[in-house]
């Protein structure tokens, strides 16, 4: 069994119907070839990965619905981004995703429903309302706090993914001059991380704030994953940086 193989925590089987007249002749990982940038051919099955669960499909095209459908949820309750050229964007429930010409990597989903009564439990200035909203549904406890050098959303108790010590940190990101028109760059950390597996973690900056010695993580946008006025805003961003938080534990 290779690596990618060992990774995969559960596949589900999802029959559907081919092509016609054309045989199946493999199970293509799009988020494999898209990483190793091989074009993904047509005419095969598909595994896709929605969140950490991959599914085998027999079509090419699904809607954004048809694909949270897979996970057994609706477009009633949750939004569904996929990840496409090191970036995260949303995708409609009816707007037709292309597994071989799109280049999409892997989905996920994020819950619409926000918590009545929950909020910022510090708002030294005014939240956008899709940040609040989502920082809110993903069921955070969270801060908006203006200093005299940056203004941060800060989340107490994130929790990384697995590998990842410790279990719990106080995380935030600095929002520029200009955002939401400016991009987010960077993610901060506190205590600081380290991987389960002693394995170095690299690009690491520091960031004083609250008296104590921050962990910055130095992953920043590239001409093919631009930020995007009217798109991205911290949602995305955190977002980009849960994925690379996963990358990480596989280098």
């Amino acid at each position: 069994m290779s690596a990618n193989e060992q990774r995969i925590e559960e596949v589900a089987i999802v029959e559907a119907a081919g092509f016609a007249g054309e045989e199946i002749l493999e199970i293509i990982d799009i988020e494999v070839f898209v990483r190793e940038k091989k074009p993904v051919p047509h005419g095969h099955r598909y595994r896709i990965r929605i969140d950490k669960v991959h599914y085998v499909v027999d079509v090419s095209h699904m809607t954004g619905e048809q694909i949270l459908g897979l996970a057994g949820k609706s477009s009633a309750g949750w939004l569904l981004s996929e990840k496409v050229g090191g970036q995260m964007r949303p995708v409609a429930p009816n707007q037709t995703v292309d597994f071989a010409a799109h280049g999409v990597e892997r989905f996920a989903t994020i819950p619409k429903e926000v918590q009545e009564g929950e909020g910022p439990v510090r708002a030294d200035f005014t939240v956008l309302d899709e940040d609040r909203e989502y920082l809110d549904s993903r069921g955070y406890v969270w801060e908006a706090v203006d200093q005299s050098d940056a203004k941060r959303i800060v989340v107490r108790g994130f929790q990384p993914p697995p590998g990842f010590a410790p279990a719990t940190v106080d995380m935030f990101v600095i929002l520029p001059a200009g955002y939401p028109d400016t991009q987010i760059d960077m993610v901060y950390f506190h205590p600081a991380l380290s991987r389960a597996d002693g394995k170095q973690i690299r690009a690491l900056i520091t960031n004083q704030f609250e008296g104590k010695t921050w962990q910055g993580w130095s992953r920043h946008r590239t001409a093919n994953s631009p930020w995007r006025q009217g798109i991205d805003n911290v949602g995305t961003h955190l977002m980009l940086v849960d994925d690379f938080l996963r990358v990480e534990l596989l280098k």
